[in-house]
């Protein structure tokens, strides 16, 4: 091109497809890394909200939320509050369960079908809760099933009961309380996060 003598270049055929191919390659660069930083923060959301559901147990067994209309003063007072993972089937991986123990069952540390269900999280954005594990020590490696003596269980329940502020970590059939729990969660993208339970009443989101 030509203007008042002068000639001026334009863009090649081949320069205008490398502009192109860049700008795709830089266009999807940004794509992937903005969906693995949301996935990230809707996975520590949700690290969040299952750490709060624990910390509401605890309180609400504190502060005696429900009490029994019967039987002496302190039969009144022995609500027990909790939280269930199950993880017995794959849908039971996208939810847990925030539960007030009846009481009358006898079985404060455990959630039956005679318990009564506060809240049913239902997690949602194609995270799931991965695994979990439990143990006498100060730490353990999260898995599905996981194995206590031997035997392996797909549950796990985290529970108070008034007057301590200490967590009751038991897993069903098993009639002592654990030290430690540990419960680990993953997003689509395989991203992990973790949330810990001491037996000191302790909740920690992350590992440590």
């Amino acid at each position: 091109m030509y203007k008042r003598g002068i000639k001026i270049k334009g863009f090649t055929l081949v320069e205008l497809m490398v502009s192109i191919a860049i700008f795709i390659v830089m266009t999807m660069l940004f794509l992937i890394k903005n969906g693995q930083y949301n996935d990230n923060v809707m996975l520590t959301n949700l690290s969040y909200d299952v750490a709060l559901a624990i910390r509401e147990a605890q309180s609400d067994a504190l502060n005696v939320k429900f009490s029994t209309t019967t039987g002496s003063l302190a039969d009144g007072y022995k609500y027990g509050y909790g939280v269930s993972f199950d993880l017995t089937t794959t849908a039971n991986q996208g939810k847990f369960t925030f539960f007030a123990d009846n009481p009358s069952a006898g079985n404060q540390f455990f959630y039956d079908n005679s318990d009564t269900i506060i809240k049913t999280f239902n997690i949602k954005n194609g995270n799931l809760i991965s695994g979990f594990c439990v143990t006498s020590s100060t730490s353990c490696v999260p898995a599905k099933p996981f194995s206590v003596s031997g035997t392996n269980y797909n549950n796990v329940v985290i529970s108070f009961l008034r007057p301590d502020a200490k967590s009751h970590i038991r897993v069903a059939a098993v009639g002592s309380d654990f030290n430690y729990a540990k419960i680990e969660l993953k997003s689509p993208t395989g991203a992990t996060s973790s949330v810990v339970v001491r037996k000191t009443g302790q909740i920690i989101v992350g590992d440590e």
